[in-house]
């Protein structure tokens, strides 16, 4: 009996342990193991692990697979059509110069004339109601009441664009048009007898347009001397002996002088530079600081043509044929011509040496379109030319016709003389005289004579000319079409000369400049 319990003891002992044996070698559930920088970022960082019954080196591991994105109905852009906005901001711009030039060309001097939108004007202390006279479109505000002023971005939301005209008196007799963001103000040092804004500060912005899709003049400040005669004034702490016609720009701690029309003389600390038509001078400045230059700048350089292309001439009180870049003299003896050949019509010889402006080519590039100092144009040939001619990227198959004024103030014109102006058959006092015109009677310029201060005229009820001195008139005489096909005087005539003002060029016939 003992013999058998102990057998079954040990029997019980085996069936015991083999049954722990099972119990501990069950399957183990899956652990979960987060990597930290094993696997790119882009990649799911939770993996999972299944232990075997003998150690791995390496585990084995799945990667679950990625989770779809949710499709998406992608809409189609609209594409914008950047020529129609430019479209529709030349017309507006247009529709603001004409109603400018409508408002204050031809008025007079001593006076600032707003043609665009409301500015900002900064007065003398004991000047009330500036500010909203001066908003007024057409509005003249006296110089002596207002210190400076600030005109706005040139193309705004709302069509009123920054345009405004500054016509300094005597001594200083400076026509100047500020174009869009503009700020001037008279720093002229007082009690030094000098003319109250005889000394100024101009600074242009161009970062308030509302819509930088329109593509429109930089802020530009331009000013005019007298036709044929030098001024002298100072800009932004540089002085200025001004023939002509000058644009003055301000960017990146420096005032940009470009001379668009004759010479300018530019004075830094002492030392001078010579600009003509075509030209530029950078001038720097310290940081926020256009009064005073923060050194002398180096050589006058080509102009940057893109800083003025799209200046609106009408506008101007004398408008100008925009020049190309180009520092251009004639190389001996050039005769000018009425177009771009040698059988064209000679209109004058131009001495050696003379100065002038390029305006064009022709499509061979082997003619170059010119401006001479007294306003004249016409065509030379491009191998009698010398000098620093840079792109010129103005051509054209044929003279193109001159810009005309916008508006009412295109070609009008009124006799002012006191007994009348006698109507001639041709643009000479030795021409039978039509018929005399009343002192008031309205007249539109048609063309100009080749050779004498004569204009042709429509009464509308014949043609005939008029001598010019007879005329009240905001017509740009010098863009007037010549006649060439008129009879020469029987007896002689006086010979046009090349200076200011020769001939029949004659912005003020009043003003007998």
């Amino acid at each position: 009996m003992p013999y058998l319990f102990q057998q079954y003891a040990f029997l019980v002992s085996i069936i015991f342990f083999a049954i722990v044996l099972v119990a501990c070698t069950a399957a183990q559930p899956a652990a979960v193991v987060e990597l930290d920088n094993d696997l790119p970022s882009a990649t799911p960082r939770i993996i999972f692990v299944t232990p075997t019954r003998e150690a791995s080196p390496i585990p084995t591991f799945s990667i679950p697979s990625e989770t779809p994105l949710p499709t998406q109905t992608i809409e189609p852009t609209v594409t914008v059509d950047v020529s129609v906005i430019r479209n529709q901001c030349q017309q507006e711009l247009i529709t603001l110069y004409t109603t400018a030039s409508e408002a204050c060309l031809g008025e007079p001097s001593g006076f600032f004339c707003n043609g665009g939108g409301a500015p900002r004007p900064q007065t003398v202390s004991n000047v009330a109601d500036v500010t909203s006279t001066m908003s007024e479109i057409g509005s003249l505000v006296p110089l002596d009441v207002v210190t400076g002023v600030r005109t706005p971005s040139l193309y705004t939301s709302n069509n009123q664009g920054g345009v405004m005209w500054v016509r300094l008196d005597a001594p200083i007799e400076i026509n100047a048009l500020m174009l869009g963001d503009v700020n001037v103000r008279d720093i002229t040092p007082p009690d030094i007898g000098l003319t109250p804004w005889q000394a100024i500060s101009v600074v242009t912005d161009d970062t308030t347009a509302t819509n930088p899709a329109c593509q429109t003049q930089p802020s530009t400040f331009i000013a005019q001397g007298p036709w044929g005669r030098s001024t002298s004034f100072a800009v932004n702490g540089v002085s200025i002996e001004l023939t002509g016609s000058i644009a003055v720009q301000t960017r990146d701690n420096e005032t940009i002088f470009i001379v668009i029309e004759g010479q300018s003389n530019l004075n830094i600390f002492g030392q001078t530079r010579v600009l003509f038509a075509g030209q530029q001078l950078n001038v720097p400045y310290n940081e926020g600081n256009y009064d005073q230059p923060a050194g002398v700048p180096g050589a006058p350089t080509l102009l940057s043509f893109a800083l003025i292309a799209d200046i609106p001439v009408p506008l101007l009180d004398r408008p100008v044929l925009l020049p190309q870049p180009a520092n251009a003299r004639t190389n001996g003896n050039v005769n000018l011509r009425a177009s771009d050949s040698v059988n064209s019509l000679l209109l004058a010889e131009v001495p050696d040496g003379q100065a002038l402006g390029i305006i064009g080519m022709n499509l061979d590039r082997t003619w170059y379109h010119v401006r001479l100092p007294n306003g004249e144009n016409g065509w030379m040939r491009a191998d009698l030319l010398t000098g620093d001619i840079g792109d010129v990227s103005i051509t054209y198959e044929a003279t193109p016709l001159p810009p005309e004024r916008l508006g009412n103030t295109a070609s009008g014109g009124i006799v002012i003389a006191g007994t009348g102006a006698n109507l001639r058959r041709a643009p000479d006092v030795q021409f039978d005289v039509l018929r005399t015109l009343p002192e008031g009677t309205e007249v539109e310029l048609l063309a100009r004579s080749p050779y004498s201060p004569f204009v042709k005229v429509d009464t509308g009820t014949e043609i005939g000319w008029l001598a010019l001195i007879t005329l009240d008139t905001t017509t740009v005489i010098q863009f007037l079409p010549i006649d060439y096909d008129v009879p020469l005087p029987p007896g002689p005539t006086p010979t046009p000369y090349f200076a200011f003002g020769g001939g029949h060029a004659y912005p003020d016939p009043r003003a007998g400049n």
